[in-house]
């Protein structure tokens, strides 16, 4: 008991000499704080009747974000960044001796520092990564990184070292098997908008060490990006294209002779264009990201999107590219072996939509989409490769409408219907698809 209260008495005299060092720092919170309800009647879009696993599913979800931000001194800041509760209701926690395992409940994602000088700013820490440009290929994730940005008059130029994945098992084995990211690039502000380019070299060695046939795979991705708004007209366009080595094969692997390496060669292009006419709006937006040629086995077409797991912060419709979709309810496969579009790789997207703004509370949105495949897969069907049937996914109709009961709290209810393409019968043809209806609503503090 007396090293309880000494303990106790340690810890008393460590806060009240530390009370003036906290005074000194400024603090503030933001983040946010949703909850929502999905109905979806059938991810799967086959027939209901015939086939094990078709048919609705119905949940709610949650999640709190917090993002302290302390200024340490003039030019000096910490951020931090973690979310809670990131579950669907009713789920269960995980538990350890004690209680509820807190690291299953709350992920702390970002710390990092901000530091201005003369000779630029930098960042230092896990942080904000694979944000540049327009909202298109943005991931909205966290990655330890170190960024030095040197501004220059309109010109913002910087550099990035990224760590994605440390291989600590083989620490002091002389085996290179990490997955870095090196980025350089610049951004210029002119009147109406901005522009820049980033170009990214990935070394991902991760492979050298688990698989029956080591390789490598390094690449640079040349990513440039415009945004304008002249009166009433907006529009923003990106475009990403990687060439490199998809695979490049390590000798003495466990098969002989060793596999033919393959080339990297994908590409991807987005366009937005809104004009504002209050209190209505309307617009088009398309996305293109090509699909792997199934008949080329010494060169990668597609899959950018899927490799970097981009796209995390990209929602363009309530199915249909939508993170938030993919992330909740589920991928939509229906009788499909091969990757589909859901990345936005190896899909040609169109979508036109307006709006209405009848208050300043109340914002009513309707949108058409229509996706189709670059790229008809195969799949070893009795031993014969054999195309898809089709290279439809299909064409989705969106309501939606979002209302602020407060500046900082709003509730969105949303309903989708798609009607499937027959993509998802794969390879065969006497498969029986079925359309699919959503219906979700979010409520949502921000602060």
């Amino acid at each position: 008991m007396r090293k309880f209260w000494m303990v106790l008495l340690a810890l008393g005299l460590v806060v009240a000499f530390s009370m003036p060092a906290f005074a000194a720092v400024d603090g503030k919170f933001s983040g946010s704080l949703r909850m929502r309800g999905w109905y979806d009647s059938n991810l799967l879009s086959l027939d209901k009747d015939k086939y094990a696993g078709a048919g609705a599913r119905q949940f709610y979800d949650n999640r709190l974000r917090m993002q302290p931000e302390f200024k340490i001194a003039e030019g000096l800041t910490l951020t931090t960044r973690f979310d809670a509760l990131e579950k669907k209701w009713g789920q269960t926690l995980s538990t350890v001796a004690g209680g509820v395992d807190f690291n299953d409940s709350i992920k702390w994602e970002r710390a990092y520092v901000t530091f201005v000088t003369k000779a630029g700013v930098g960042m230092v820490g896990y942080q904000p990564t694979r944000e540049f440009g327009t909202v298109f290929g943005n991931a909205g994730g966290s990655d330890p990184r170190i960024k030095w940005t040197i501004p220059v008059g309109d010109f913002s130029i910087f550099g990035v070292i990224e760590k994605v994945t440390e291989d600590t098992a083989n620490v002091g084995k002389n085996v290179d098997s990490d997955r870095d990211r090196y980025q350089l690039g610049a951004i210029y502000k002119f009147k109406g908008g901005d522009a820049g380019m980033q170009i990214e070299l990935e070394r991902n060695a991760s492979n050298r060490t688990g698989a029956a046939t080591p390789y490598k795979r390094e690449f640079y991705v040349f990513e440039p990006y415009v945004k304008y708004k002249a009166g009433p007209v907006y529009i923003e366009a990106e475009a990403f294209y990687a060439t490199g080595d998809y695979a490049k094969y390590d000798d003495g692997g466990t098969t002989v002779p060793k596999p033919q390496d393959v080339k990297f060669d994908s590409k991807h292009l987005y366009l937005l264009a809104n004009i504002d006419f209050a209190p209505a709006y309307a617009g088009f937006l398309f996305a293109y990201g090509s699909g792997d040629d199934p008949d080329s086995t010494d060169k990668m077409e597609g899959g950018l999107m899927a490799t970097q797991s981009l796209n995390g912060a990209w929602n363009a419709a309530l199915m249909m590219q939508s993170y938030e979709y993919r992330v909740q309810v589920g991928n939509r496969q229906g009788n499909t072996t091969a990757a589909n579009s859901e990345y936005t790789d190896n899909i040609w997207f169109y979508q036109i939509y307006a709006g209405v703004k009848p208050m300043k509370e109340l914002d009513v949105k309707l949108a058409l989409s229509y996706a189709y495949a670059d790229k008809k897969p195969k799949a070893l069907v009795g031993g014969v490769n054999t195309e898809y049937v089709s290279d439809k996914y299909g064409t989705e109709l969106d309501l939606t409408a979002t209302y602020k009961i407060y500046n900082n709290l709003s509730y969105m209810v949303g309903v989708g219907y798609l009607w499937t393409g027959d993509f998802y019968k794969g390879t065969d043809n006497s498969v029986v698809t079925e359309n699919d209806y959503l219906v979700m609503h979010q409520l949502q503090l921000t602060f």
